[in-house]
């Protein structure tokens, strides 16, 4: 009995002290009583020293336990609070730092009692990283170096880091975020040894975190990893590479969620699936710790959480060092796209070639890296005739297997299956619109028998006298739009067009603002047209000719005589291109619409020898198979009672239509000639273009 009533009065003493504590102590001091406070309790329980009756029981350790997380709060409260009030370091940080209270804690964090202490010590030092702003701490000696041994005893200790999953990413959050905003502070956490690679620490304890079945320390611990690999280090960047930890650990997530996709995904759902992803409001690689996506269905969800890895290994690779994204890229072409992809692109079965079509589709769309571009373009095209210096290397081996799937590709252009035809030749269009010199190449340059620019006057001769070429090859009476067929009235007329017209509407506006098209986002434009210089005369005239774009195309003899450009190419893409256009009248007009678009990026892209290759007259050129085309469509027409009516419904049905996705339904000719009479204005329109930016670069 008296040992109970000594115990509640001891203890209720302690507690009128704690009271009284603010008008009895200085800051400091009450700074110092807390701390003495928990290094005795932790340290006598560590060695067994009891109180001295020399008993106890739970209900001591419960309290005492409490005391200890509740002193340490108190202690961060009173150095968040300090800050608030002084400029610079004030007398319980200096106290902090020159009595060596965080290497103390370090060492008592590594104690069985109380349980959950560890969390209390990365807590602590979490909230100083975080909160304090104005002390450079990490530089001083004694922050750092409890800091590197707090993360020692985490790497060297198996579980350490999964019993405090929340504590730790905390604390790694707050760390990685100072790091971030000085990447110098990152030698302080190198680790070396003379018979072991070098570790930076942080990036070891990330490991096991950024597996955790707890989505939100999941997501947390990917943004510490992106600023490791964003962070600039050289030190940082040789350790990343030399370990591969961290590019295993990407190619293999990318290897779990794209076995998570459903496998006969329809290539419609992924394209509009694309889209909502790029449209939505989009919070990083975060999106899907938020209520509003709990009810996405399963399918589109498992498509979203590999488009945000996607987009997040994106960026990494846009920021990163050149080196350390080569390394990257390296890794993720070699262990995902050609070890999982490979195999699922040469199946027999036309509906996993397919899906697994549409989701590179999908990848290649978003990807806005020029080093994970390139790698991507890669694999799929073989490596280009010249590599860039940003390039990531490819094996003897890698480059067989693209070159098979290239191959594979261009032969799945024109598969005896539309929807397989379809879904390859939208791969490459997207491709072709991310306007990189190294998909040129790899694609058609590489096969061109020159690759030496053309003379500049030649070129310009050749593109006015080919652009004549389109438009007057084209039956008059197939024509639905107005007789008058100046270019100025090919370049309104064709934005105004329903089909596929915008691509040309971007071309036009981005040109006349200087900036660089994108053709991929379809954007609206105004239909005031492109502003030109008049020609009254060409104008007035009536058939005097096509009207000049600008002025200068005046000094160039315009009257007929053929200019050629000759540069053959026997590449295998724009063969089957060719090939794929002469079938123009006999293919669904989806399929048309996507071979089009394939020849506008490719007239598109502003390189002198590419604009040679597309102007030479052989068997498998451009005119070539647009003029077979256009004889073709000149014979079905006569065919065809009162074809000109007929070509006018049936624009109008397209126009009202097209949203409807019922276009398989109507004729296929009739369908073929306004997509033949829109393909020969915006051919026109895009040499014009190409002429005068040649014009402006000399």
């Amino acid at each position: 009995m008296f040992r109970y009533l000594k115990k509640h009065v001891s203890r209720y003493a302690e507690e009128v002290a704690e009271v009284l504590a603010p008008t009895l102590r200085t800051p400091q001091e009450e700074f110092k009583f807390y701390w003495t406070t928990v290094s005795d309790l932790l340290t006598n329980k560590a060695t067994g020293v009891s109180d001295a009756d020399g008993e106890r029981d739970d209900d001591d350790d419960a309290d005492e336990a409490d005391k200890v997380f509740a002193y340490l709060e108190r202690m961060l409260d009173m150095l968040l609070k300090e800050e608030d009030e002084i400029d610079g370091m004030g007398p319980c940080m200096e106290f902090m730092l020159q009595s060596g209270v965080l290497k103390q804690l370090v060492h008592c964090g590594q104690f069985k009692w109380p349980t959950g202490i560890m969390g209390h010590v990365l807590n602590f030092f979490g909230g100083l990283l975080a909160d304090i702003k104005q002390t450079p701490m990490i530089p001083d000696k004694h922050v750092y170096g409890p800091l590197k041994n707090l993360m020692l005893v985490h790497v060297a200790t198996p579980g350490l880091v999964d019993q405090n999953q929340e504590a730790s990413i905390a604390f790694l959050v707050a760390l990685c975020d100072k790091l971030g905003q000085f990447p110098a502070y990152a030698d302080f956490f190198i680790q070396t040894k003379q018979d072991a690679p070098d570790v930076f620490l942080p990036a070891a304890i990330l490991q096991s975190l950024l597996l955790s079945e707890d989505e939100a320390i999941a997501v947390s611990a990917r943004d510490c990893l992106r600023v490791v690999l964003q962070m600039g280090s050289p030190t940082v960047d040789a350790i990343v590479i030399q370990s591969g930890m961290e590019s295993a650990f990407i190619v293999q997530h990318f290897v779990r969620l794209y076995a998570a996709l459903p496998p006969h995904f329809d290539g419609d759902e992924i394209q509009v699936h694309t889209m909502e992803w790029s449209e939505s409001e989009y919070d990083g690689w975060k999106r899907f710790s938020s209520a509003k996506h709990a009810s996405t269905p399963d399918d589109a969800r498992a498509f979203f959480e590999f488009m945000d890895w996607l987009h997040f290994c994106d960026d990494v690779m846009e920021s990163c060092s050149d080196k350390l994204a080569a390394h990257l890229v390296g890794d993720i072409v070699s262990r995902f796209f050609v070890t999982q992809l490979v195999p699922m692109l040469t199946q027999q079965s036309e509906e996993v070639a397919y899906a697994t079509t549409c989701y590179l589709t999908a990848c290649v769309t978003q990807i806005s890296s020029p080093v994970f571009l390139r790698g991507v373009a890669s694999f799929l095209l073989g490596p280009p005739s010249q590599t860039q210096a940003d390039s990531p290397t490819i094996s003897p081996t890698e480059s067989e297997a693209s070159e098979k799937v290239c191959g594979l590709l261009v032969q799945r252009c024109d598969d005896i299956s539309d929807e397989l035809s379809a879904a390859t030749l939208h791969l490459f269009s997207r491709l072709l619109h991310k306007r990189d010199q190294s998909i040129i190449d790899a694609l058609v340059l590489k096969h061109a028998a020159s690759n030496a620019p053309p003379p500049v006057a030649a070129l310009r001769r050749a593109m006015h006298a080919m652009a004549d070429r389109f438009t007057a090859e084209m039956p008059d009476n197939l024509r639905t739009d107005e007789d008058d067929i100046s270019y100025k009235e090919h370049f309104i007329d064709a934005q105004k067009s329903v089909l596929e017209s915008r691509r040309l509407g971007l071309l036009i506006n981005a040109n006349s603002s200087g900036a660089s098209p994108d053709t991929g986002n379809m954007a609206e434009t105004d239909d005031t047209g492109p502003n030109f210089d008049d020609d009254d005369d060409a104008e007035e005239g009536g058939g005097e000719g096509p009207a000049s774009p600008t002025q200068t195309v005046d000094a160039f003899d315009l009257d007929g005589t053929p200019v050629e450009i000759d540069n053959p190419c026997p590449s295998p893409f724009l063969q089957v291109l060719a090939r794929k256009l002469r079938q123009l009248p006999n293919q669904p007009h989806s399929l048309n619409l996507l071979i089009t678009a394939n020849y506008a990026a490719l007239l598109e892209f502003p390189s002198p020898v590419l604009q040679s290759v597309m102007l030479t007259r052989s068997e498998h050129s451009l005119f070539a198979a647009f003029s077979a085309v256009c004889q073709e469509l000149r014979s079905k027409s006569a065919r065809i009672d009162n074809v000109e009516a007929r070509l006018q419904e049936e624009r109008e049905k397209l126009a009202t239509l097209l949203q409807a996705e019922t276009l398989h339904q109507m004729s296929k000719s009739l369908q073929a000639m306004i997509v033949l009479e829109e393909f020969s204005k915006e051919v026109a329109a895009r040499l014009i273009v190409q002429c005068n930016e040649i014009l402006l670069d000399t």
